[in-house]
């Protein structure tokens, strides 16, 4: 054991670094610093270069450096943000492209098909499209699940609400839509979504189940942003280490939960 080297932290950049969530990663990387390492950001402005700082970030920029020494790209930015990101990596080749996990929502289905077409040709690596980052939505994902199956045939309606700040662009939020996706794809049925935009909280995601005589609720509700940026860097971790595994694949979240749910 006195031979084992120990493992180098894990050489991340931070895309939509001066973001409110890009702040709170930034944190969160600073408390794990023997694990992870902060070596570039970019966004609105580009942090990566010195001379570069204060401009906005383009994909050649990007481009040249995701290129030398990223392990790993962690994205929370915009939509619009997102695909400067993904035309960057469509220039680098695909043996020098690093893990990408993409925690943004709300991007749209062609921006997702260019990164399923970048992850398919990468040499060692994936991409993983995260709607969530939190260990406890997943939790919640699999309980209503579980739900779900034991109330087949009692013709049950489902319906998901979820509320978040006043600040949110997109809704229904990427959390509601990827729970409305899990649930309708085990069962074919109606999932009403209703979303409420107030205030300053942080998320907030209920599912009911609602019979003729009684009915069941999950509920999930996040207290802070802390609690997405440290299942960030446990999702980076993660990948990272199934890195040949996961090769030239877009990971869907189900993956990472049967991981974790396999291990209790």
């Amino acid at each position: 054991m006195a031979n084992q080297r120990k493992q180098a932290p894990l050489a991340i950049w931070l895309h939509g670094a001066s973001g409110r969530m890009g702040l709170e990663i930034q944190q969160a990387l600073a408390r794990r610093s023997g694990e992870f390492r902060l070596i570039g950001g970019s966004g609105r402005t580009f942090l990566g270069d010195s001379l570069l700082t204060g401009k906005p970030a383009t994909p050649e920029k990007l481009s040249h450096a995701l290129s030398h020494g990223v392990d790993a790209v962690i994205d929370f930015s915009l939509p619009a943000g997102n695909l400067i990101l993904a035309k960057a990596f469509q220039m680098i080749e695909p043996a020098r492209r690093p893990q990408v996990l993409v925690g943004t929502t709300g991007i749209d289905e062609k921006t997702r098909k260019i990164w399923e077409k970048i992850a398919s040709n990468m040499k060692q690596g994936s991409v993983f499209i995260a709607p969530n980052t939190s260990r406890g939505v997943l939790a919640t994902m699999e309980g209503a699940l579980r739900i779900q199956g034991m109330l087949s045939g009692t013709g049950a309606d489902v319906t998901i609400v979820e509320t978040h700040h006043i600040m949110k662009k997109d809704a229904p939020s990427g959390t509601a839509k990827m729970l409305a996706e899990k649930l309708k794809a085990t069962a074919d049925a109606d999932i009403q979504i209703v979303s409420v935009r107030g205030g300053g909280i942080f998320g907030e995601h209920e599912i009911r189940f609602m019979g003729k005589h009684d009915e069941i609720a999950i509920t999930h509700r996040a207290y802070s942003r802390g609690l997405f940026a440290e299942g960030a860097l446990d999702l980076a971790a993660w990948q990272q280490q199934r890195r040949k595994k996961l090769a030239s694949k877009l990971i869907d979240i189900s993956a990472y939960a049967r991981d974790l749910a396999g291990s209790c």
